[in-house]
């Protein structure tokens, strides 16, 4: 898991909202 959730979260929207 990443240290920092909220920084995975948006790493996971921006590579779905291509």
């Amino acid at each position: 898991m990443p240290k920092r959730p909220k920084e995975a979260a948006t790493k996971y929207v921006q590579s779905t909202n291509l």
